[in-house]
């Protein structure tokens, strides 16, 4: 199961090092605490509307709503949400 994230513009466009995400404190502590590793959805992008988008995989259901509970109310995380089953169209 794939959660995604998207940072606000201020954090997601901090400029740090290429192998370090622009995550604040209190975000990191949630994501080791979840054991979570965040990862960009668009690589290399430089597009402001794209550079906050971020994933992670979950093992299961329980585990997904427990970290979108927590991730939800971490500062800098604008929205966070449970990615929909790939379907047939």
């Amino acid at each position: 199961m794939q959660l995604v994230i998207k940072l606000a513009p201020e954090i997601s466009q901090v400029k740090s090092r290429a192998d370090v995400p622009p995550f604040t404190p209190e975000l990191r502590r949630t994501l080791t605490a979840l054991a979570l590793d965040l990862h960009p959805m668009h690589p290399g992008s430089s597009d402001p509307d794209l550079t906050g988008f971020f994933y992670t995989e979950v093992a299961d259901q329980g585990a997904a709503v427990h970290a979108l509970g927590l991730l939800q109310q971490a500062p800098g995380v604008q929205s966070a949400y449970l990615k929909p089953r790939d379907e047939m169209p």
